[in-house]
């Protein structure tokens, strides 16, 4: 007898994609961008989100899985990174124009497009986690902090009954961009590659400091920091150099026009 179980954690994952991929759809419909090759090149980046988002919590949180590897598909419990899910989902996106190359005119307009519809889709995710209650951060007694079930507080926290909530700053602050890349449309150059980096730079600088509250996140090298916050650190580095260096250079080459 075929049973269905419903699960918030996918409801609100599911609404997510639907919402993202439907602004980024309607910046293509302005831009002219073939719908079917947007859809053909979506399906793509979707699946290697769902791998990469999924591969990466494992990779980070391998001793939830060492005594129970089936686990590691029961992705309705939880354990889905954003980093992951992004990292690759931008692997898929590269590997779809290296098969299509005679369409890789419009690989770069469709990564500036994504950031359309890609930080709302990350909000509307998070509150997946509120679901699952999941990523939430240190104990407080502010008004805004939220109730966790004793079931499940991490380890040496089960005294403790109210969070903060991490995954509301961090959909809030995405939601802060969004407003600003819509508000700010008509003065964006897309097409260059540069509005997706500046995304990305964003993001590492807004999941870097929050991580800083956050109990379980994956320890590194680095005293203090997690794992993830390193990653984060270093390729937030490189993009602001690179942009840096990119928006020197345009000045340059402006100068000399005049």
């Amino acid at each position: 007898m075929f049973y269905f179980q419903f699960h918030w954690y996918g409801f609100f994952l599911g609404l997510a994609a639907v919402v993202g991929f439907s602004l980024v759809e309607y910046q293509a419909k302005k831009r002219a961008i073939p719908l079917d090759l947007f859809w053909r090149a979506s399906s793509w980046v979707i699946a290697g989100g769902v791998i990469g988002a999924r591969a990466w919590h494992v990779m980070t949180d391998y001793s939830l899985y060492v005594n129970n590897w089936l686990n590691i598909f029961a992705i309705w419990q939880g354990g889905l990174s954003i980093i992951g899910c992004v990292t690759g989902a931008l692997i898929a996106f590269y590997v779809f124009f290296w098969f299509h190359s005679g369409l890789k005119k419009y690989q770069l307009q469709l990564l500036d497009m994504s950031i359309f519809g890609l930080p709302i889709a990350q909000a509307i995710g998070r509150f997946g986690n509120y679901a699952n209650q999941e990523l939430y951060g240190f104990p407080t007694d502010l008004f805004f902090a939220i109730k966790i079930d004793i079931s499940n507080r991490l380890n040496n926290y089960e005294q403790f009954s109210t969070f903060h909530p991490l995954f509301a700053y961090e959909g809030i602050l995405l939601l802060f961009f969004a407003v600003g890349i819509w508000l700010n449309e008509s003065h964006l150059k897309v097409g260059n590659g540069r509005l997706f980096l500046s995304y990305v730079a964003y993001y590492c600088f807004v999941r870097f400091s929050l991580d800083f509250l956050r109990i379980d996140k994956t320890t590194s090298f680095i005293v203090g920091l997690g794992f993830n916050q390193v990653v984060l650190l270093i390729v937030g580095i490189i993009v602001v150099g690179y942009l840096s260096t990119e928006f020197l250079e345009q000045r340059k080459r402006n100068k000399v026009s005049k």
